[in-house]
């Protein structure tokens, strides 16, 4: 649903296939386009219009995306990979790859930053796609649970090493994970900052 803030009038719906309508949606914007990743695939929206611009390329759930200008990013339950793609074509340009599967992504100046279930962060250029450093949250862990998904095994369960969100502001990147703790880095140098203990799972957190 896309509302107006100040006014708290409706303005649009934006529909989904109405499957799996109890599987949280991911959601990213910037100026007039939404990117919105669902277990139908990611989708590219007008906030203006509410009109569908095009799908980039998935047919399987999408658990994160990220938008900025005209470059998105999304990664899904299946890959390993974030998938970067031109939001106004829908033309793919390159994958960012890791050990596990990828949960977290977030774009901002230059950088592209992703966070995966094989406990580690890693910190892009967003021109190339060359790694410019990788950051170790956590252990290496793999989920010994999981279930066929449309084929294939599809890990469902977080596990202790999973970077389950990436920010980035500025120079300062803020990673959390199911270890139970939230890391601050260096997104330049890959220098780890604080290490911020919570005893229980991290799965969100938000600059101020």
């Amino acid at each position: 649903q896309v509302w107006n803030v100040e006014t708290g009038l409706h303005r649009h719906t934006l529909p989904g296939t109405g499957l799996y309508t109890d599987m949280p949606m991911s959601i990213a914007m910037e100026g007039d386009m939404a990117l919105i990743g669902a277990p139908e695939g990611a989708r590219v929206w007008s906030l203006q219009t509410g009109r569908l611009h095009r799908t980039l390329g998935h047919d399987v759930y999408v658990i994160a995306v990220a938008l900025r200008s005209t470059l998105g990013a999304t990664a899904s339950e299946l890959f390993t990979d974030a998938k970067i793609w031109d939001v106004q074509s829908g033309r793919f340009l390159f994958g960012l790859s890791h050990d596990a599967k990828v949960y977290a992504v977030c774009i901002d100046g230059q950088l592209i930053v992703t966070g995966s279930c094989d406990g580690s962060a890693k910190v892009w250029d967003m021109h190339s796609g060359s790694c410019l450093h990788r950051l170790a949250h956590g252990p290496k862990v793999y989920s010994a649970r999981s279930r066929e998904l449309w084929g294939w095994a599809c890990d469902l369960v977080p596990c202790d090493g999973d970077v389950t969100r990436v920010i980035l502001r500025g120079d300062i990147l803020v990673t959390t994970s199911y270890d139970g703790t939230a890391k601050t880095w260096d997104a330049q140098t890959g220098k780890l900052l604080q290490t911020m203990p919570h005893g229980v799972p991290v799965q969100e957190v938000a600059f101020h």
